[in-house]
C-alpha cells in the first residue's frame, strides 16, 4: 500500500473519531457556571391598595410601571390586610373604640376584590427570579409587567405558600411593577366548601360582627369576624434570585456510636432544583463548622432534573471528632 493511500485512510479514521466525539459530547450536560450569589429580597416598601370596583383598568394595565395609581391607599409596610391598611391610613380610625367597627366600617369589605400594587428593581445578572407569596387570603391573580403570572384558580388558600418562576417577565436592573388582585371569602363564616374554607378559630364561627353578643351567642365562644375577614396579603412577599440550579433547605443527620460520644457519622440531605431547560452538572461542597473544630464535608452531586422539578441529594457520610 502506498504512503499516500495510508495517509488518506488515516485522515478518514481521524475525521470519523472526531465526529463521534462531538456527537457523544452533546449527550453530556454542561457544568453549572459560576454567577452572582443567590439572594432573597423582601418586597416590603412602596405598596398601595385600592378596591377593585374603584378602578377601570385590568391587571395588564395596573402592572405597568407607567400606570398612575392616584387615590390609592398607601401601605407603610407590607404585609398588611385590607382593614389594617384602611385603619393605618386614617380611612377608618379607632376601629376598636365603642361600636366603630360596626357603625363606621362598611360591612361588605369581604364581598369585593382588592388590588395591591408595588414597583421594585430586580438585581441584574441572575438566571432565575422567583416571587414567593407565603400568605395570601384567600384567592389571588398575580400580574408582573403586564403579564399574568398565575390566576385565582392556582393561588388559593390562606395557609398555602406560592412560589412562582417569573424569570421570563423580569426586567433585570430596571423597575418592575407587581399587581396582585385579592378575592376574599364570600361564604358566611361557619360554612365551608372545597374551595372556600372559613377561618374558624381566628375569626369566629358565626356571621356576625366582631364582639357580637346577641341572642344565641355565648360570650365564652369569643368574637366573630371583622368586615374584611382578614383578606389581603398577610405574610411578607419575597423576590428570590439565583442561578439555574438552586440549593433548597438542607438538614444534617447525626448518628452517634453510643455509648461513645467522641465521634459522629454525619449525613447531609438537601434538595436541588434545576430551573433551566437543560441538564446541568456541578459539584456541591458543604462545610460544617463549630467553635472548637472545623471538619469539612465535601461531596459531588449531579442535578439532571428538568425545569420545575426537585431532586434529592445526599452527601457521603463523614466523621466529626470532639
Amino acid at each position: 500500500m502506498s504512503v499516500e493511500r495510508r495517509r488518506h485512510i488515516f485522515l478518514r479514521i481521524l475525521m470519523s473519531v472526531g465526529l463521534l466525539l462531538l456527537l457523544c459530547a452533546a449527550d453530556f450536560p454542561d457544568f453549572a457556571k459560576p454567577g452572582p450569589p443567590p439572594g432573597q429580597i423582601e418586597l416590603a416598601q412602596g405598596w398601595s391598595l385600592v378596591a377593585a370596583r374603584d378602578v377601570q383598568a385590568d391587571g395588564a394595565a395596573l402592572s405597568k410601571p407607567g400606570y398612575k395609581a392616584a387615590g390609592w391607599h398607601a401601605i407603610p409596610r407590607m404585609p398588611a390586610t385590607v382593614l389594617q391598611t384602611l385603619q393605618e391610613d386614617g380611612t377608618y380610625p379607632n376601629l376598636y373604640y365603642g361600636t366603630n367597627l360596626l357603625d363606621k366600617v362598611p360591612q361588605d369589605l369581604y364581598k369585593q376584590d382588592w388590588w395591591y400594587r408595588t414597583t421594585f428593581t430586580a438585581p441584574a445578572g441572575h438566571t432565575t427570579y422567583m416571587l414567593d407569596f407565603p400568605g395570601i387570603n384567600y384567592r389571588a391573580e398575580i400580574w408582573l409587567n403586564g403579564h399574568l403570572v398565575a390566576g385565582n384558580t392556582q393561588i388559593v388558600g390562606m395557609h398555602t405558600s406560592h412560589e412562582l418562576d417569573v424569570s421570563r417577565f423580569v426586567n433585570q436592573g430596571e423597575p418592575n411593577t407587581l399587581a396582585v388582585k385579592i378575592t376574599p371569602r364570600t361564604r358566611a363564616a361557619g360554612t365551608s366548601t372545597a374551595s372556600n374554607w372559613p377561618t374558624a378559630g381566628m375569626t369566629g364561627s358565626t356571621g356576625n360582627y366582631l364582639g357580637y353578643q346577641g341572642p344565641g351567642k355565648n360570650p365564652a365562644n369569643g368574637n366573630s369576624f371583622v368586615p374584611d375577614r382578614n383578606a389581603g396579603i398577610w405574610k411578607p412577599v419575597y423576590l428570590k434570585v439565583s442561578g439555574a440550579v438552586v440549593l433548597g433547605p438542607s438538614t444534617v443527620n447525626s448518628e452517634l456510636p453510643l455509648p461513645r460520644t467522641n465521634s459522629a457519622r454525619l449525613t447531609i440531605y438537601s434538595s436541588l432544583r434545576n430551573s433551566s431547560g437543560t441538564q446541568v452538572r456541578g459539584v456541591l461542597r458543604a462545610t460544617i463548622t463549630r467553635a472548637r473544630a472545623s471538619p469539612t464535608s465535601r461531596s459531588s452531586s449531579r442535578s439532571h432534573s428538568p425545569r420545575g422539578s426537585n431532586a434529592r441529594s445526599a452527601s457521603a457520610p463523614t466523621s466529626s471528632r470532639s
